[in-house]
């Protein structure tokens, strides 16, 4: 089953370019939808490296399995191999009677309602209401943490955005000795993994860990070069701040977003923030519902789906 194995990677590879074509033909206006067609796109490129490599090491033959293959094909009996494919399928079929053949052309499409428009449910569970699918940063956790170290600045919300990434000794009252305990370092810790989190769930088709690497990099140089801003005695917590420094300068228009988005709901009346909470998750169940029937579909009675490269001779 090695050339069969061949054809049908040749065949999803191609499949899946066309996916991602037809996906950056869409022009998405909502953000939501945007975002959705990113990690739509992400997840293809990465089944493509996989797929990609399934076939590299079918080539590689580092087992002779294809040479062999190929070689009964060639030089036995042709009526001999055809038996043995039929055997392969008819026990397949036979361990798996209820096995439904999957149609795989519409496996890469995009998923749409009843009416046309697309299902974008891949990002709904990614995103904390107060992030509406990723306009806005939501520290709120963050905040918690910062305002329960010791000697700091009662600073509230709106202040806390503007100065979570100003590690200047002092400010915000966090003194030289505050910075080297290990509950401030955890801190650090928590800041910078929401914002490193946040930019991968938002930025699904960048290099996110050549980013946070390209940090690291110039922080050893600045570090070596004795020219990190605020440099402590101790080289853990002057890293994660500086990379703090980076990831929230890197999200600066959504740092400015959320800073107007939280003025706008401080007028807002109790009632009327969590009625727009309520439009914002409305607007992902309603989609999750519509997806459910095409996905019920195509469920099985309970059996496995399995693949079977035999079902495609």
């Amino acid at each position: 089953m090695f050339l069969e194995d061949e054809r049908y990677l040749h065949e999803d590879l191609e499949r899946l370019e066309q996916a991602i074509a037809d996906r950056i033909g869409d022009d998405p206006k909502h953000i939501r939808d945007r975002l959705n067609k990113d990690h739509e796109i992400a997840q293809l490129l990465q089944q493509i490296k996989e797929q990609s490599a399934s076939l590299l090491k079918l080539y590689r033959d580092e087992d002779s399995g294809l040479t062999n293959e190929i070689q009964r094909i060639g030089t036995g009996d042709p009526f001999d191999e055809f038996y043995r494919e039929v055997t392969a399928i008819r026990d397949h079929h036979a361990r798996y009677p209820n096995e439904q053949a999957e149609n795989t052309e519409v496996r890469y499409r995009a998923k749409r309602t009843a009416d046309g428009e697309l299902i974008p449910y891949v990002i709904d569970a990614l995103f904390s209401g107060e992030e509406a699918f990723g306009r806005f940063l939501d520290l709120h956790a963050c905040h918690d943490s910062y305002l329960n170290l010791p000697n700091v600045k009662r600073l509230n919300y709106i202040q806390y955005l503007e100065l979570f990434d100003n590690f200047a000794v002092g400010a915000g009252g966090i003194k030289r000795d505050d910075k080297l305990t290990d509950q401030y370092f955890k801190y650090l810790g928590e800041l910078a993994d929401y914002l490193e989190s946040f930019m991968r769930r938002t930025r699904p088709l960048e290099n996110v860990d050549k980013v946070v690497a390209d940090f690291d990099n110039e922080f050893e140089a600045a570090w070596e070069k004795d020219e990190v801003e605020g440099r402590l005695k101790e080289k853990a917590v002057a890293e994660r701040e500086f990379r703090i420094k980076r990831l929230a300068s890197a999200m600066s228009t959504e740092r400015g977003d959320t800073r107007i988005n939280v003025e706008r709901k401080q007028g807002m009346t109790e009632r009327e923030r969590q009625q727009e909470l309520d439009n914002l998750m409305s607007m992902a169940d309603r989609t999750q519902q519509a997806a459910a029937p095409e996905e019920a579909e195509g469920d099985d009675e309970g059996e496995e789906r399995i693949y079977n490269p035999s079902s495609f001779l």
